[in-house]
């Protein structure tokens, strides 16, 4: 069987699968002090495929989170396939956090394990997808300000993920000067220290915990906040999902994330996927995802990519849900009834890029003077209009769409 969540009752999914069958083997991206090896399961990190010996008697092979492999190199994808020639190997089982459905039939192929998979269903099970808000900007921390000043969730605490040490300290020196409760849990503290802030944030005596991208790699208790605001966005799902089970309870996450990006960060996904070709298609499928007005279809079309394939081809029978009861796609940030975009009706119709936008509304390009709306804003700076389209596509007045051209990220309006 393979079975797919975002959310940590993945694992309880995998305990009951390895009950039934035994002796088996569990590939895991850590080992777990959590877990006691026994003469019939034993739990090897991905690092031991190295060292895996030849079995002499029948067994099973179970994989956590397999998607971690790729991040170890091609060495690791042989080592696995050379499992797939022991002749004592008798079936395959995968749970996941990430893997849409061509992930997973590509992983089988590389492996040669396809035919190992006795149950051939996958069941992708979503749960409680969060409201999910990104926000285009570029002054980050005014931004981020107004969004901690929100009631996203009366008494809640908030947590801010960032890339860097220095952002770390940074965001903790600036937010306690404007008065907000904000500690940095930085991962040079010595173990004292970090329970210490972890408990102090549960307790209330912080309002705001900042993290750095690497938190989520290590930490693996439950934080379970009002509220997530990644100052440094994630680019990918994998990377996503990853930090999402690790603020959410066993079957999803009632608060909400928000996300803020800038031009920088679209020059750094575009060095990402010039550097990682094969990762191309999933970030520019997960920042479209974030941009998104239908998060609900958007995750569908990720987990269901190369559904045809698995089904024609690897025989499995898809079954996908997600509990949309919970999610909310109203933004709640600001009353829009009595704002008004007038120029942005001007843009509407088609796609626009930032530039022909800054063009049309100065009144700089001749050439474009048949537009209506031509030359509306003249007189405006050009960071100006750019802050302005903004502020419309995060109110819900524009829509905006990616595309990668010539190994570089772009955008258009429409």
């Amino acid at each position: 069987m393979i079975y797919i969540s975002p959310y940590e009752k993945r694992k309880s999914v995998l305990g009951d699968l390895i009950e039934a069958r035994s002796p088996s083997f569990v590939f895991l991206e850590k080992v777990s002090s959590g877990y006691i090896p026994s003469s019939s399961i034993s739990f090897l990190s991905y690092l031991d495929l190295k060292i895996f010996d030849k079995q002499d008697e029948k067994f099973n092979l179970f994989f956590l989170d397999p998607e971690v492999v790729d991040n170890l190199g091609k060495e690791y994808i042989g080592l696995i396939r050379k499992i797939s020639r022991n002749g004592n190997l008798d079936s395959v089982s995968i749970v996941s956090r990430s893997m849409s459905v061509g992930g997973v039939v590509d992983f089988l192929k590389k492996t040669n394990l396809s035919k190992f998979v006795k149950e051939r269903k996958i069941v992708i099970d979503v749960g409680r997808l969060p409201g999910i808000f990104a926000l285009m900007t570029e002054d980050k921390f005014h931004e981020l300000v107004n969004l901690l000043s929100l009631p996203i969730e009366k008494g809640s605490k908030k947590i801010i993920v960032v890339t860097t040490k220095s952002s770390l300290e940074y965001l903790e020196r600036m937010l306690v000067k404007i008065g907000i409760k904000a500690k940095a849990y930085f991962p040079s503290y010595d173990e004292r220290i970090k329970r210490k802030v972890l408990m102090n944030f549960r307790l209330g005596r912080y309002e705001v915990l900042l993290v750095s991208r690497s938190f989520f790699k290590s930490y693996k208790g439950i934080l379970n906040p009002g509220g997530i605001v990644y100052f440094s966005p994630p680019v990918t799902f994998s990377s996503f999902f990853r930090d999402l089970s690790n603020f959410s309870s066993e079957d999803g996450f009632s608060g909400k994330v928000f996300v803020l990006f800038s031009d920088r960060d679209e020059r750094v996904v575009s060095k990402i996927v010039r550097k990682h070709k094969d990762k191309r298609k999933e970030c520019l499928g997960f920042i479209n995802f974030l941009f998104s007005r239908d998060k609900i279809r958007s995750i569908k079309n990720y987990f269901l990519d190369g559904y045809i394939s698995a089904r024609l081809l690897g025989g499995f029978d898809v079954d996908f849900s997600v509990d949309d009861y919970f999610y909310s796609n109203t933004f709640g940030i600001d009353d829009t009834k009595n704002v008004e975009f007038n120029e942005v009706n001007y843009l509407r119709g088609g796609y626009w890029e930032m530039g022909d936008i800054i063009n049309l509304l100065l009144g700089v390009d001749e050439g474009m003077s048949f537009y209506k709306g031509f030359g509306s804003m003249r007189g405006r700076r050009s960071d100006e209009i750019k802050e302005f389209v903004y502020s419309a596509l995060n109110k819900g007045f524009l829509n905006v769409e990616f595309f990668i051209r010539n190994g570089i990220l772009v955008k258009k309006f429409f």
